[in-house]
């Protein structure tokens, strides 16, 4: 029974800081508690994340100091780093940021500092320019051939195996997937912002023998950018209504715009990811770029810990080829998150 309750005692709570934090905002820094979990694909992006993005935003909005504090977090996985990078370099400019590493975990001081130890973003820049590693990159459309190939080829650098006999297949899937992916990003993610606005954040690196790499956009997020006048609408409508022909029926004479409400009300998000991801449905009338899920998912092997991850809205979408109870085809699944994250988040398992 008392080890029970000192299990309970020990357990994460945000609310149990409240005071400390307050206390620290009268003397002009706020300071913002980590979670003790941050990890979108086993919390949902529940409410404690959530918070936490919310905290940090207003804490650099609103004050000149802040002290961001790990040291309670006991996992921290590098792809929703790249979210609260994102924050740190739009709302964070020529803010001082004390970083406090975790207490509890090594893993996750070596995530930080990996990353880029929430350093500036020109500062993180200088570090790829020397290719001495590749921290999380923040980058826009209207650069995005120059340092998409920068990027690229740091990464094949330092991590690819130049003496593998798949080596210039691997570097080539690689390169047209990231160049899909940002491509992506500057066509649909911010369709009312100019190309130096449309902001996206890279990282890439090893972790226990494999090969990561993530993307994020501040977008729209793919539910809502799918749903384009240039869509296969009924096929969207014939992968996903039982009553097919019913609906195709009923909306097949009405406007674009109305199918795309009624689309965008009855169908969720992690539906509409998979959707998005499917080959038979192409999101542009460009014949050149009606393939890019095919590019985005050809990275993903066979293999155990070969997958594919994309977080948009309130939707996640997880692509495996393996499938651990027969080594057959993993296929595809589709879960709802907890709550609904800005833009786009991808990640790569090699």
């Amino acid at each position: 029974m008392s080890d029970k309750k000192a299990s309970r005692k020990k357990k994460y709570n945000a609310n149990k800081y409240v005071k400390k934090e307050y206390k620290t905002l009268l003397t002009g820094t706020s300071y913002v508690i980590a979670p003790e979990h941050i990890d979108y694909l086993e919390t949902r992006f529940d409410s404690v994340n959530e918070k936490f993005l919310d905290n940090l935003k207003y804490a650099l909005k609103n004050f000149d100091s802040i002290s961001l504090s790990f040291r309670y977090t006991k996992s921290l996985k590098v792809t929703p780093l790249l979210v609260i990078y994102s924050i740190i370099d739009t709302y964070g400019k020529n803010k001082k940021i004390n970083v406090i590493l975790s207490q509890v975990s090594d893993m996750v001081n070596t995530a930080i500092t990996s990353t880029g130890n929430f350093e500036s973003a020109e500062h993180r820049f200088d570090i790829l320019k020397r290719k001495e590693g590749l921290p999380v990159i923040q980058g826009n459309n209207a650069e995005v051939i120059q340092l998409q190939k920068k990027i690229i080829d740091t990464l094949v650098e330092l991590y690819l195996d130049k003496t593998n006999e798949k080596f210039t297949d691997r570097r080539f899937e690689i390169g047209i997937a990231i160049q899909e992916t940002l491509d992506n990003v500057g066509r649909h993610a911010y369709p009312n912002k100019e190309h130096h606005e449309r902001l996206w954040w890279f990282w890439c690196g090893m972790i226990d023998g494999k090969l990561y790499i993530a993307i994020y956009d501040m977008g729209k997020g793919i539910p809502n950018t799918i749903l384009n006048s240039s869509i296969d609408y009924m096929k969207l409508i014939e992968q996903n209504y039982k009553n097919y022909d019913l609906m195709k029926n009923k909306l097949i004479d009405v406007p674009l715009p109305t199918v795309s409400a009624h689309i965008r009300e009855t169908i969720s998000d992690e539906v509409l990811i998979r959707s998005a991801m499917s080959s038979e449905i192409s999101t542009t009338t460009k014949e050149k770029h009606g393939k890019g899920s095919s590019r985005i998912k050809a990275l993903i092997k066979n293999e155990k810990e070969s997958f594919l991850l994309i977080f948009s809205c309130k939707g996640l979408y997880q692509y495996s080829l393996y499938d651990e109870t027969n080594n057959q085809n993993g296929g595809e699944i589709a879960i709802s998150l907890s709550n609904s994250l800005c833009g786009t988040l991808i990640q790569w398992s090699l």
